[in-house]
């Protein structure tokens, strides 16, 4: 027996209320699914640490672990995805400079102009071809001359896409773009809230989009199932700047239920990297492959492992 599944847009949720009993599976967001039990768990054994003194162990762990995971030399928990973005941008672009992303990117669309409202960024937008990336097409856009143009200092990059289906990038395409524009000395970001799909999509290597970016952002909540949080990795040591700048945008936390949130950021890591999440990775794929035709029908035991899984949405 089947469950029909409605991929909600931004506005179903009048249309489509995925109440308890409705038979409704509400994809809106990874943010609305319920947590799976570890996680729940997880957030009643954190020991106590303060964060503003630097001496929270469980994100301190958590850093060293996406370290590791990912080849870069600094990561930083933060609060939500876009204060992420905001300090990506500031540390790789900085005040007076230019950046470039796709024009449907969520940095363009979504998140309030923040590059010119905190970091006055000049912000220009290349066409992106079904959300993936066109190398040939940010090229020409690049100005490295300061005298007479805003330089441009950064690339932003989404994998993967969300407001084109989940699209994951083309890795062969990042590359390239990334040995282009090093050769320039221009920066490249990726706002990677979603990479843990176009991971399953593509099975690159962790490591290997350490190499490519010189900074990545990642959800805490999209793929790993926390309750909320983001981590920003850097290729580069630049962990006191983001400390320094999280404290200034607000997003240095104090209290116990920082290292709580960071111990439920860990567990929903491990099962991300372990093979205990191999069936509900395998149900997001049978429900992605019917996202294009309208509602998915995931089966029953699908469902289970995706509500298992603590998370709401594909892509």
């Amino acid at each position: 027996m089947k469950t029909v599944t409605r991929l909600a847009g931004p506005s179903s949720s009048a249309a489509f209320p995925a109440t308890p009993g409705s038979g409704l599976i509400d994809l809106r967001s990874e943010a609305v699914a319920p947590l799976h039990p570890e996680v729940r768990a997880a957030l009643c054994q954190a020991p106590e640490g303060s964060d503003s003194y630097d001496d929270d162990a469980a994100g301190h762990e958590l850093a060293a672990r996406m370290s590791e995971m990912f080849g870069m030399a600094s990561a930083l928990f933060v609060p939500t995805g876009r204060m992420a973005n905001a300090m990506a941008i500031g540390l790789l672009a900085g005040p007076g400079t230019e950046i470039l992303a796709d024009a449907d990117a969520h940095i363009v669309r979504s998140e309030y102009g923040l590059a010119a409202r905190l970091w006055s960024i000049q912000t220009r937008t290349f066409a992106p071809v079904g959300g993936r990336l066109n190398v040939l097409g940010v090229e020409p856009l690049l100005s490295v001359l300061e005298n007479t143009t805003m330089p441009t200092r950064l690339v932003c990059v989404e994998d993967t896409h969300a407001a084109c289906g989940g699209a994951p990038q083309e890795f062969k395409a990042l590359r390239q773009l990334a040995e282009r524009l090093a050769q320039r000395g221009v920066g490249l970001y990726c706002d990677g809230a979603r990479i843990w799909y176009a991971n399953v999509a593509q099975a690159v290597p962790w490591r290997a989009y350490g190499e490519l970016y010189d900074g990545l952002a990642v959800s805490l909540v999209k793929g790993i199932g926390a309750p909320c949080g983001a981590m920003l990795l850097m290729r580069e040591d630049r962990r006191k700047e983001m400390r320094d700048m999280r404290r200034m945008l607000g997003g240095a936390w104090g209290a116990a239920w920082a290292a709580r949130v960071r111990r439920t950021s860990r567990a929903g890591c491990q099962r991300c990297r372990s093979g205990a999440g191999l069936r509900e990775r395998r149900a997001f794929r049978a429900i992605a492959a019917g996202r294009t035709a309208g509602p998915a029908c995931v089966t029953g035991d699908q469902h289970r492992h995706v509500r298992r899984a603590g998370l709401g949405a594909v892509l």
